[in-house]
């Protein structure tokens, strides 16, 4: 009985985008771009909305350095009228896979091996192999794109 508690009192690291920062603000409408979109969070020069941003690495944790080969992802979250409004990114121009079926078997492929916590190249490389359309962004993260400099 004793153990169990301790086994439930850890608290756990998100599994993908588990560390950055994130700030809240205002975005605020600085030119009419009303011919562009019907978003009314955009319809007047002027009119501000509360947002959330959050830069963050995608499956790297907090004891990795900034300079990790790892996908950064960023979001903005825009509190609106409507109801919220989601932009998402990462800082590659292609993504892994097509398919979201297969986004959990990427995230898998890039996460630290159970038992050694080491990065676990085998499953890395068996993913890229399995799955041909993830060739040409799983050789930018292996090359120096988007590595900071200093």
């Amino acid at each position: 009985m004793f153990r169990f508690a301790f086994d439930r009192s850890k608290i756990q690291e998100r599994i993908v985008h588990p560390a950055g920062w994130a700030a809240f603000g205002k975005f605020t409408v600085t030119k009419d771009v009303s011919h562009l979109t019907k978003a009314s969070f955009l319809s007047t020069v002027g009119k501000e909305t509360p947002i959330f941003c959050r830069l963050s690495t995608v499956t790297y944790g907090r004891e990795y350095p900034d300079s990790a080969r790892n996908p950064r992802g960023h979001a903005v979250k825009f509190y609106t009228e409507d109801g919220n409004y989601d932009l998402v990114g990462l800082n590659f121009p292609i993504f892994f896979v097509r398919d979201p079926f297969q986004g959990p078997d990427n995230i898998r492929s890039q996460q630290r091996h159970p038992k050694s916590f080491l990065l676990d190249y085998n499953a890395w490389f068996d993913f890229l192999a399995n799955v041909p359309e993830s060739n040409h962004a799983g050789l930018m993260l292996f090359s120096d794109h988007a590595t900071p400099v200093s």
